[in-house]
């Protein structure tokens, strides 16, 4: 089961960088449905069959939370910064050879 809720959270995470927040309504509901029906096929109890799908969800969200922090913090290191101005870039090797040059 652990291997299901870390494929959930991956799964969040990626809507979490592509898509809207609405779209973990149908994914809640297909995951639920999802688990009622392996629940029933295997025999399990309805308070085992809740929980799984209560954690299913709680998974699925903080997927979604993770994706879209990492949306926004790509974002955010795309935005275009200004540059330094020449005069408080520290010179470089031919800048300051030159100037020497014309010393001697």
């Amino acid at each position: 089961m652990t291997l299901v809720f870390v494929f959930v959270i991956l799964v969040g995470a990626v809507f979490g960088m592509r898509l809207k927040v609405m779209v973990l309504v149908p994914a809640t509901i297909i995951a639920c449905g999802l688990v009622i029906a392996a629940g029933l096929s295997g025999g399990s109890t309805t308070g085992a069959m809740a929980l799984a799908a209560a954690a299913l969800a709680v998974c699925l969200q903080i997927g979604y939370v993770g994706g879209s922090a990492t949306r926004m913090f790509i974002a955010a290191s795309r935005i275009h910064r200004p540059s330094i101005p020449d005069s408080l870039t520290p010179p470089n090797f031919h800048q300051v050879a030159g100037r020497i040059d014309r010393l001697t």
